[in-house]
């Protein structure tokens, strides 16, 4: 493109519509884009036409032009008999002075404005236009005329048995003034929508035959509304039977045991939409990404009882092919890599909708790309029938078959990114393919495969061997328990070993003959098949070997010509018939290579007789649950969009630890190294240093209590690998009871997400620490840590964690394991156990407000040569209630010196307060006790009582405040007691 011009526009300036466009001198020409911009200024309503024309430029390139012709202006709009602002009505209205006079528009706006006053408690309200809705009207006027204002006064509800009115209350919008004050205005609509909410309530937990009324009551003045639901719960019903049909793949016990609703429980809608998923995933991690499941109920006679059907449409079986990045914005300026780094789906892989879900996580938690729930905008990653030429998408695998049904078919049209396929530059090539071109498939999905295909047998795991073929890569295994181990030699791609495809990738056939013994009659084909045609093969017959018996001197039979129906001694196995591509039929033993020997049976405990061949896969059982079938490739796009990432920030604030604290933060999540600014250009246009999804982040602290300065730098996925790679430079100075401590220093660490739930990580921190202004007298461990002391640490921590959520978990546990060996000024080990497990005891019967009970633990022991700035120290929000940080510890003299050993527990009952959850109550026991060794000492262990609060508001995220009150029972004498702790934000 060497030029866009804008044409026709009088008031609406030409930097409004490029705006408004996309299309750019100097970027490739795009004719789909040109039409979407077209769009976007029809959809300005300020054109009556726009045209768009291309012509040649002086240097051969494209001008484009736009030619729009412009709509009659509004001089005015107006608004009459209104006690709302203006400029309320205005955001209602989207009309001002200056725009398109528009007749349609205005008498949308009339009704815009009727429905905002009936929101706002005006429900007699009505908008009558004066002047706009003609043609010629200089400008908009409206009439209103308001009516009286009403307000709720009351929400009741009666007959509910199942709920308390403050559940129901949080189900429905309509909802009383905030100190009679501020909202509750009264809205029929609301009205009737919380009908259908509180019946769609009832009937998620069972109560099919749930009636909802609504009641409305005018106070004398007509300004109160009293607002009452009459509510009829009728029976709560429980399943009688759970029924699994159409399934032949997976079986159906092994389904069963995947489901949380079984007999004799109530129905339960988000139970049932949760085990809908289960059995989807059973599917889509073999390959079935596409499997429908169609829950159905089947009412009984006896009211209250129903049987549950799980009608299963499984479709057909895929494999991962291209995979292709799509990230949209003004400027883009993230690698690919940075998206693919973080999707764990592989060309050649069995398809898994377990790995596209989890990648679309990753995508999400990264904060590099734009999720906006509200907006419908947020990283996906969606399917792309290669059938189809048009390029269709499957959002969701929520259909039986994708679009163009299961057949092959052609290829479509490809492009974009994928690992070793297009990347960014040659050394992004090297990259991808040294680090990540490998299947590294999740730690459960071999085992699924194992399960479905029933091959976890101790004597024997057989897969079909073949060649890679374009796209395709083999899951089984290699060696002599192999296939083409078993087949003593024999060529390991005839043709029954292809899959039964409409297209025919040349690799797939073999470049040479097969062996056969002297002197027989067979003659090889005269060439490799052409791709996409089927293969010929001379009019022979050959007639199988009896099972068990040598092959005899026979070629095969003719092409498309049935097999001689011939003796496998054993008749189990059923017998060859030749499909027309040349490949065997399903659960048919194909015949050994011309001249070779026979296929030998599997033995072993755990193998029977019906163990049959499957087509280019793995052994298979015979009956209708065990067979997989061939994979087809399927595209995927992972489609995403910039977002800010970079932010500077400057704060203030105030902990029961640190004191008073301020905050300057400079802070890139999407840093790259590499990108090393070439020009001007790169810098203005964001490019420099950004889209390699690094974290990089200056932060100064400055307090009363403590300092704190640091430069962080972090990548998640080093070099394009699993491994993540931190490294630091801090400074740190504290001005503690006993002596005023500084730290300078960095650390490096190395880890690994080994499984969803398992990670590791390795690091070596090294820092000078500075001790100074001892208190008088000073202890001797005080006095040998006094002045410059170096620190050099080698540590592993493993950590595993399965909590339902960071914040206010309610289910799982946390584990991390830790070793430290320390060198420098003062050698010595350190060990570190630390344990969180949460149960859930209560629950309401739609899953709101539960009951948690949580244990903890924390222990950790250190060398007898640890410095005295190593020490442990308890006491605070995030060790023990009711004693001041680091309020625990052994005393020398009146001197905080701390200990070697620490154990800190602590047993917590959370509970709701509010029916929506915003307010929570705990009550809590801390106990443990820090000594100078490995002991415990009952003078000197301390317990501690308390209750607090947990504060949860949605606009702050799901971090809650917390505010603690908690009195130590035992205490050591010297501990700093501190009732009152508070936090916000803190994960204990």
């Amino acid at each position: 493109i060497e030029d866009v011009r804008i044409l026709g526009n009088q008031s609406v300036t030409v930097r409004e519509l490029q705006q408004q466009i996309k299309t750019r001198a100097d970027r490739p020409f795009d004719k789909e884009q040109v039409e979407e911009d077209v769009r976007r200024l029809i959809a300005m309503r300020r054109f009556v036409t726009v045209d768009v024309s291309y012509q040649t430029g002086p240097k051969g390139g494209r001008v484009i032009i736009f030619r729009v012709v412009e709509r009659p202006t509004l001089k005015y709009v107006k608004y009459v008999g209104n006690s709302i602002r203006d400029r309320s009505l205005d955001k209602q209205t989207n009309l001002k002075g200056g725009d398109a006079a528009d007749p349609f528009m205005v008498t949308e706006a009339a009704r815009k404005l009727e429905e905002f006053y009936r929101s706002k408690g005006f429900p007699h309200a009505k908008v009558t236009v004066f002047e706009g809705d003609r043609p010629g009207d200089q400008g908009a006027v409206f009439l209103i005329n308001e009516g009286q204002k009403q307000s709720i006064w009351k929400v009741d509800f009666i007959g509910n048995t199942i709920a308390t009115d403050a559940r129901l209350r949080t189900q429905v919008q309509s909802k009383t003034p905030i100190l009679m004050l501020f909202k509750g205005e009264f809205d029929r609509v609301k009205v009737d929508e919380d009908v259908d909410r509180l019946t769609s309530y009832y009937r998620g937990l069972g109560f099919f035959r749930a009636r909802i009324g609504r009641e409305i009551k005018v106070d004398p003045d007509g300004d109160w509304i009293t607002l009452t639901f009459v509510i009829d719960e009728g029976p709560r019903y429980k399943i009688r039977n759970v029924q699994i049909v159409g399934n032949t793949k997976i079986g159906t016990e092994e389904l069963m045991a995947k489901l949380d609703l079984n007999s004799g429980e109530y129905f339960d809608r988000e139970t049932l939409n949760a085990d809908v998923r289960q059995i989807e995933d059973a599917f889509g991690s073999v390959g079935y990404i596409f499997a429908a499941v169609e829950p159905g109920t089947k009412f009984m006679e006896q009211p209250g009882e129903l049987d549950l059907v799980y009608r299963i449409d499984e479709g057909a079986r895929y494999r991962i092919g291209r995979i292709d990045v799509k990230i949209e914005g003004e400027n883009p300026r993230t690698r690919r890599n940075t998206v693919l780094n973080r999707i764990s789906l592989y060309p050649g892989q069995v398809a898994d909708i377990r790995e596209l879900r989890d990648s679309e996580r990753r995508l999400k938690a990264s904060g590099l790309f734009l999720s906006d729930p509200a907006q419908g905008v947020a990283p996906k990653i969606v399917f792309k029938d290669p059938a189809l030429e048009d390029a269709e998408f499957a959002e969701r695998p929520d259909r039986p078959n994708p679009p163009g049904g299961p057949s092959g078919g052609r290829a479509g049209p490809r492009g974009g990114n994928f690992r070793g396929q297009s990347p960014d530059s040659e050394r992004e090539l090297v990259l991808e393919f040294n680090g990540r071109l490998r299947p590294d498939v999740r730690r459960d999905q071999d085992e699924e495969l194992r399960k479905v295909e029933h091959l976890n047998r101790p004597a024997v795991n057989y897969r079909a061997q073949s060649p890679v073929n374009v796209g395709q890569v083999p899951l089984g295994r290699t060696g002599p328990d192999s296939l083409s181990g078993r087949l003593n030699g024999a060529s390991a791609s005839p043709a029954w070993n292809q899959v039964a495809q409409n297209t025919y990738p040349q690799s797939a056939y073999p470049q040479a003959a097969p062996s056969y013994q002297p002197g027989s009659t067979y003659t090889p084909p005269p060439s490799t098949p052409a791709y996409g045609t089927q293969p010929q093969y001379a009019p022979q017959q050959y007639t199988p070997p009896a099972y068990g018996q040598p092959a005899a001197a026979q070629p095969p039979a003719a092409y498309g010509a049935p097999a001689v129906q011939g003796g496998y001694a054993n008749q189990n196995f059923g017998q060859p018939q030749f499909a027309p591509n040349g490949a065997v039929q399903p659960n048919q033993i194909p015949p050994p290579a011309y001249g070779a020997q026979p296929y030998a049976p599997p033995q072993g405990p755990g193998v029977t007789q019906g163990d049959l061949y499957e087509p280019n896969g793995p052994f298979s059982r015979g009956d209708s649950d065990g067979y997989l079938e061939p994979t087809r490739p399927i595209d995927v796009i992972a489609s995403v969009q910039e977002t800010q990432t970079g932010r500077i920030q400057l704060g203030v604030g105030v902990n029961s630890n640190a004191g008073v604290v301020g905050q300057v933060l400079i802070d890139e999540q999407n840093f790259d190294w590499r990108r090393v600014p070439r020009s001007w250009e790169d810098i203005r246009n964001g490019t420099a240093f950004r889209g390699g999804g690094q974290q990089f982040r200056i932060e100064a602290i400055p307090g009363t209590v403590v300092s704190r300065y640091s430069v962080v730098y972090r990548d998640p996925y080093f070099l394009d690998t699993p491994y993540s790679l931190s490294m630091s430079a801090f400074y740190f100075n504290r001005f503690y009871q006993d002596w005023t401590e500084g730290r300078l220093g960095g650390r490096v660490g190395l880890g690994r997400q080994l499984t969803p739930d398992l990670s590791g990580s390795m690091y070596f921190r090294g820092e000078n620490v500075n001790i100074s202004n001892p208190t008088v007298p000073t202890p001797q461990q005080l006095q040998d840590a006094v002045g410059d002391n170096a620190l050099y640490a080698f540590g592993l921590d493993i950590i595993h964690d399965t909590r339902d959520s960071t914040f206010l978990a309610t289910q799982g546990h946390y584990v991390k394991l830790g070793f430290e060996q320390a060198i420098g000024s003062f050698d010595y080990p350190r060990g570190t156990f630390e344990g969180r497990q949460y149960f859930l005891l209560h629950e309401r019967p739609d899953r709101s407000g539960r009951h948690v009970l949580s244990l903890s633990t924390d222990l950790g022991i250190s060398g007898t040569r640890t410095p005295i700035y190593e020490n442990y120290f308890a006491g605070g929000f995030s060790s023990l209630r009711g004693f001041a940080f680091r309020g625990v510890t052994p005393l020398v003299g009146g001197v905080q010196i701390g200990g070697r050993f620490q154990w800190v527990n602590s047993v917590e009952y959370l509970f709701p307060i509010t029916a929506d959850d915003m307010l929570r109550g705990v009550v809590f026991c801390d106990f443990g006790t820090v000594e100078q060794s490995v002991k415990l000492n009952a003078d000197s262990f301390r317990v501690a009582l308390g209750a607090g609060l947990r504060v949860t508001i949605p606009a702050m995220g799901p971090a809650p405040i917390a505010l603690d009150f908690s009195a130590p029972v035992n205490n050591a004498d010297g501990d700093q007691v501190q009732n009152f702790s508070f936090f916000i934000g803190y994960s204990r």
